[in-house]
């Protein structure tokens, strides 16, 4: 499966770059009221406990803030898939590799890294803003933090994050011991972008919108504890997903799209996987379990003709031994999902495994009949 976020991807739609004009060659702008802090340059710069409305820094410049809010500029933003839209609230750009730092620092709208720039974000918060028509505000969809190309980078530690995350062609954003609710998607997409989210005491929460988690075009994304709570996970062609001691309820349901789509789930006996409506290996893709349980009593019918939340005409069916149980995985079902015939009093054979799209390698399975 091949599932697009809003118009083709994150990024034509949100991870856009939107670049201030009228930056100031060799020094900051500083106005008296709150203003934009913008520099050209490799200076480095300290502010501590003040407000801006954008944090901007061009040709190395190393920018320490401490305390304070970026409260986000409202900016001209043109985009060919939704020509509608005429601005967006931006709070950071970090460019040619600058380095933005900010300790407990509240942002709203906006924040990218581009051309090997740097954002480390230490506590505080990022909240997204909005997209603008002529006629006033966007409803539908929100700004994003976006790691953009090679090179660039954005690290979270400990900061709650109310914004959706998009990495692209190399860009890497991490986060650690972090709260993420995300309207619309975490995002990766093109060679080597990966997303890592980190939870060290495994009780962080990753909350996902419409679109889901999802990997493209050779990206990477890893979920090293905490839980997740999303519509959908979806590996495409060349792409990995790895969840290791993640909690995932996918409420539309976990997907292997295409050669080399790998969703790999490696959890602890207490680790448990549920999906809503499908959980499909298709086209080469594979699913691996190699902890924690899948629990699902109507499994055979998640796994087989199963609609997609857009086309309901499209139906999907997972690939012989599209799922490999292996090591420390279980599967939780009913008998008649795996067996020919259903565990019954009367019934003393199960007959053959029937279910064909599981690849029994190792780990354990349980069955939840009352007989």
């Amino acid at each position: 499966m091949s599932k697009k976020n809003k118009d083709e991807s994150l990024t034509k739609k949100v991870l856009l770059s939107i670049m201030a004009a009228g930056v100031m060659s060799g020094f900051v702008f500083q106005a008296e009221a709150a203003d934009s802090l913008i520099v050209d340059g490799n200076p480095t710069i300290v502010k501590t406990n003040e407000t801006f409305t954008k944090v901007e820094a061009n040709g190395g410049a190393d920018i320490t803030l401490n305390g304070g809010q970026i409260i986000g500029s409202k900016e001209k933003h043109t985009d060919d898939e939704e020509p509608a839209i005429i601005a967006a609230d931006v709070a950071a750009e970090i460019d040619s590799g600058s380095v933005l730092t900010a300790n407990k620092v509240a942002f709203t709208g906006e924040i990218a890294a581009h051309a090997g720039g740097k954002i480390v974000l230490n506590g505080g918060s990022v909240k997204s803003g909005s997209f603008y028509t002529a006629q006033g505000r966007q409803d539908g969809y929100n700004t994003e933090v976006g790691a953009n190309d090679t090179g660039s980078s954005i690290e979270f530690h400990k900061v709650k994050i109310d914004s959706n995350l998009g990495a692209f062609d190399g860009g890497v954003i991490t986060t650690y011991d972090s709260d993420i609710n995300a309207d619309t998607s975490i995002y990766t997409e093109g060679q080597n972008a990966r997303i890592s989210l980190n939870s060290a005491s495994g009780s962080n929460t990753y909350t996902v919108g419409e679109d889901g988690i999802e990997a493209a075009d050779g990206s990477t994304i890893d979920i090293n504890g905490g839980k997740v709570n999303t519509s959908y996970l979806v590996a495409n062609a060349n792409t990995n997903i790895t969840a290791d001691k993640a909690d995932i309820n996918a409420t539309e349901g976990i997907w292997a799209s295409g050669q080399n789509a790998i969703v790999t789930l490696n959890g602890t006996e207490k680790t448990v996987y549920t999906v809503g409506k499908g959980i499909i290996a298709e086209k080469g893709g594979k699913i691996y379990i190699h902890g924690g349980t899948l629990a699902d009593n109507e499994l055979r019918t998640k796994m087989y003709k199963v609609q997609d939340a857009e086309d309901k005409k499209v139906i999907y069916n997972t690939y012989t031994k599209g799922l490999v149980l292996d090591d420390n995985g279980v599967i939780s079902t009913m008998s008649n999902q795996i067996y020919a015939k259903a565990a019954s009093a009367t019934e003393k054979e199960s007959g053959a495994i029937t279910n064909e799209g599981i690849d029994f390698k190792g780990g354990g399975l349980v069955l939840n009949d009352d007989k």
